[in-house]
């Protein structure tokens, strides 16, 4: 009888078999290195490198770039030169500066050039005048922010007040600006007895009258990302981040299959969060959640959600700020001290490893991952007395096997080493921490059965 020469062998036959539809894995790899996930950490705007999160200056951004509302209904009409100027207004961080980007490589741009923050470009006859950031002087140029204004908008003012602008100049100007920067430019020439100033004003609510058709203000103040009815940005933010590029640019090969074959994936919260975010099940009922928190905290007005922030907030709340060589280091050295210690390393590690999971990280992170963070803070489920589900909770909590039935079953999903336990012993060295983490846990991913008679209530 022929006979297979390790288990490993055995088990890469088995994840060949058509039949069983996936179900065995292949063998887990000595250390995999995912280099996907080096590029996503630098989305995070607090990370040892935060290269990926302004414009569209790399390759990761540009694939990751999700269109909005600026894409699907602005962009046509700026190509079909409806316009002779389009100020695009809101504060650092609205992506202002990435949407001109995106229209410059639309019109066949490529190259370094891409970064200047003033674009010229020429196609069909038609000039189209950009620049990126209007509240900034402009050092190529020589120019101050006032110059780099003046230089926008003189064209338009010499031409006169009349109907076909845009066609008569044959150009569309485009400006990104801060709105209180464009305000105060356009305040102090307000007795000038220029007419563009005088419509511009007329734009910005400052005066009253209808401006001039082929001039457009958008005030990205008023955008909502996490609106349900706004093409749900959010989601299409997510899952570009979760599958390395959107659209056109989506690889065809799943980055994260590399992480599913590694030793480390018991252990690792990349692995563990990526995994519930992508759930056919599961997945869109945290993702829900997530974004409903964010609508709650948008809905407050203390705090605009910006696409850098939204895209921060997520890369961070998912990927965390550690490379797979670090994650691995991490879980090596507890292992190779837990003979010596008296307390294993690896018990003392599960704290750490349990923060880095979403449910966690989402509400602990505070003030230290920034203004986002600190809101999500507020609305943390674990300070939310639940009488019922902590009965229940206190019930099950001396076991794993009795506390999973608390959750909605993620077929799929390796569970995460940390959540679990020994049987006879907490969740954790302490019960009140682990009571906070269940009802976090709780918040996204409870099962409403789990009240008992056919209630129809879920946890919150």
């Amino acid at each position: 009888m022929n006979r297979f020469g390790s288990a490993a062998d055995f088990q890469r036959i088995l994840a060949t078999v058509p039949e069983l539809c996936g179900a065995a894995e292949l063998p887990r790899q000595e250390r995999g290195i995912n280099r996907y996930l080096d590029d996503v950490l630098k989305v995070y705007n607090r990370g040892a490198c935060n290269a990926e999160n302004r414009g569209l200056d790399g390759t990761f951004a540009r694939v990751t770039y999700v269109p909005t509302e600026l894409d699907t209904q602005l962009l046509p009409d700026i190509l079909g030169h409806t316009y002779a100027l389009v100020i695009l207004a809101g504060n650092p961080g609205d992506g202002k500066t990435a949407f001109l980007q995106q229209l410059a490589l639309q019109r066949g741009f490529r190259g370094e050039g891409l970064l200047l923050n003033h674009r010229i470009l020429n196609q069909d006859r038609w000039t189209f005048k950009c620049v990126l950031d209007g509240s900034a002087a402009d050092s190529e140029r020589r120019l101050s922010s006032d110059e780099v204004l003046d230089a926008i908008f003189t064209p338009l003012e010499k031409a006169g007040e009349r109907p076909d602008l845009a066609e008569w100049l044959r150009r569309t100007h485009l400006l990104a600006i801060n709105d209180g920067r464009l305000l105060e430019y356009l305040t102090d020439r307000s007795e000038d007895g220029s007419w563009m100033v005088h419509h511009l004003l007329m734009l910005l609510g400052e005066k009253s009258g209808t401006p001039h058709p082929q001039l457009a203000l958008v005030d990205l103040n008023r955008r909502s990302l996490v609106a349900a009815d706004e093409g749900n940005a959010f989601d299409a933010v997510l899952t570009a981040l979760l599958q390395g590029g959107w659209g056109e640019h989506r690889p065809s090969e799943d980055p994260w299959q590399v992480c599913r074959r590694c030793r480390a994936a018991p252990s690792c919260h990349v692995r563990f969060n990526v995994d519930t975010l992508l759930h056919p099940t599961l997945g869109p009922r945290v993702r829900e959640r997530l974004r409903m928190l964010l609508m709650v905290i948008h809905s407050r007005g203390r705090l605009h959600i910006t696409m850098r922030e939204l895209r921060s907030m997520l890369a961070f709340l998912v990927f965390g700020d550690q490379a797979c060589e670090q994650i691995h280091s991490e879980l090596e050295e507890a292992a190779l001290d837990d003979e010596e210690a008296q307390e294993p390393d690896a018990a003392k590690l599960r704290p750490r490893q349990r923060e880095r999971i979403y449910f966690n990280r989402l509400f602990i992170t505070a003030a230290r991952g920034g203004r986002l963070f600190e809101e999500l803070s507020d609305f943390d489920p674990a300070r939310v007395d639940n009488p019922r589900f902590d009965r229940l909770v206190a019930a099950a909590q001396r076991s794993s096997a009795n506390i999973e039935p608390l959750f909605v079953a993620a077929e799929g999903r390796i569970p995460h080493a940390a959540l679990f336990f020994e049987p006879g012993t907490r969740a954790s060295t302490s019960e009140e921490v682990s009571h906070e983490e269940l009802r976090r846990r709780a918040f996204f991913e409870g099962r409403a059965e789990s009240w008992g008679p056919s209630t129809g209530e879920s946890f919150w």
